[in-house]
Order: structure tokens, then sequence, then C-alpha cells
């Protein structure tokens, strides 16, 4: 879909969540809350205009 709607012109953003898209087994050691850390800091990245800012709270 990521594609799709970037080819019709529509800003996207996307994010590969820890543990994806290597081994079945690197999944073991991932937390819920290494994925929200993931989406929180590729939230702030596109909410600043692409300058990666990280915060906690």
């Amino acid at each position: 879909m990521h594609k799709r709607l970037k080819n019709a012109g529509f800003v996207t953003h996307s994010l590969t969540l820890p543990g994806h898209g290597t081994r079945p087994g690197d999944l073991a050691g991932v937390r819920a809350q290494d994925w929200l850390d993931a989406v929180m800091a590729k939230y702030a990245e596109v909410e600043h205009g692409g300058r990666i800012s990280c915060r906690r709270g």
C-alpha cells in the first residue's frame, strides 16, 4: 500500500519494526516496548520534518 500511495502522489512514511524483515528467530528477544519506541522515534522524525528527535515521557 505504501508504494501505491506514494506512486499516486501521497506523502507516506513507513518503518520496519524491530525483529521484522529478518529471520523469525530475531523476534524472540523483542519486547512490545521496542516496537513502541520505534514508532515514537519515527513519529518524532516525521513531526520535525525529517530531523531526528526523540522524546520520552
